[in-house]
């Protein structure tokens, strides 16, 4: 099967498609940084462009049949973490409308390279855009059938419990459902816990005593260690970064790692060892992205916040491949 991917940023969708037997051929991202990273993983895939742009008919004979396209379209202009600026501020509300307008260089793209599946990712609230109806009608009078999935990524492998909206488009009458069972089909019997991610030579460890720390805890931070301590002792809990909801809770490794996002927000606490922040490589675990994954660094060390600038937009890798392997199978 040959793919393309738009929005391709990091490379989680060019990652899993390619983990599942794909080829992709060509994808498109307008950072720079993004880009050179995906380059350096899938060299000489990605183009750095804006696909709003684009001259997609001209793209479609460069790149020759394609059965697939994958797209990640932009997603704070839906994202719940974003609505409290959008509604205070006009200048970041205009910003983020003319991001999901982005959307719509998909329209073009599936029009100039009639994929046989296309296979679509955002965050949930997308479907709550004002232009949604609009958006699916016109992939719809493609010749598509659309239909949605919104899921959870640690459903098909992936240790973090991410949730998205899948939108798949297939050409003809009954595919999209057929496509849809076969997703469903490759769900994972047990569900991945962040425990296999954790990095046990990790040694950049601080004391949780406040009398041998340079800073003492924060007192909401101190709250939420003495409550894991108390509900996990003796072993290792997630200590979440956020001022209310999840992050006022210590959180099990044995289970999948709530939503990786392109900020450091997750610690790791140990009773005997103190307190750290994730790495880099245990972060890119929890998103299903392979080991070997190359990823920025800063003076011969993993660079954490570059990586999650890029890693917090990706696609999880491991669930793409399961949705890609069951695009292969439609006939």
């Amino acid at each position: 099967m040959r793919a393309v991917d738009l929005f391709s940023g990091f490379g989680g969708a060019t990652t899993g498609a390619t983990m599942a037997g794909a080829d992709v051929v060509r994808s498109y991202e307008l950072s720079d940084e993004a880009a050179a990273w995906h380059h350096a993983n899938h060299p000489g895939v990605c183009k750095v462009a804006d696909v709003t742009r684009l001259d997609w008919q001209h793209e479609a004979q460069l790149s020759g049949p394609v059965d697939l396209l994958m797209a990640s379209p932009p997603c704070p202009g839906h994202s719940a973490g974003g609505r409290a600026w959008r509604q205070s501020c006009p200048e970041v509300a205009a910003r983020h409308a003319k991001l999901n307008a982005a959307a719509f260089a998909v329209v073009d793209a599936v029009a100039a390279f009639r994929p046989k599946v296309f296979l679509l990712e955002n965050v949930p609230q997308w479907a709550q855009w004002d232009r949604w109806a609009e958006y699916i009608g016109r992939l719809a009078a493609l010749g598509y059938e659309v239909k949605t999935l919104r899921h959870s990524c640690m459903e098909w492998g992936a240790p973090t419990s991410r949730p998205r909206l899948l939108v798949v488009g297939v050409r003809g009458v009954g595919g999209a459902d057929a496509l849809l069972a076969r997703i469903e089909a490759r769900k994972v019997a047990k569900v991945r816990a962040f425990r296999g991610c954790i990095d046990e030579t990790a040694a950049t460890w601080s004391p949780l005593d406040d009398s041998q720390r340079t800073t003492p805890l924060a007192s909401r931070t101190r709250a939420v260690v003495d409550a894991g301590l108390a509900k996990y002792p003796g072993g290792y809990f997630l200590l979440p970064y956020y001022s209310q909801g999840s992050g006022l809770v210590p959180q099990s490794v044995d289970k999948p790692i709530p939503t990786i996002t392109r900020r450091a927000r997750g610690a790791l606490v140990h009773p005997s060892k103190g307190v750290r922040m994730l790495t880099a490589r245990e972060s890119m675990a929890a998103m299903g992205f392979p080991p070997t994954y190359k990823i920025p660094q800063w003076r011969g060390k993993d660079n954490v916040s570059a990586t999650l600038r890029m890693a917090g937009n990706a696609v999880p890798p491991v669930t793409q491949a399961a949705f890609v392997a069951a695009a292969m199978e439609v006939r």
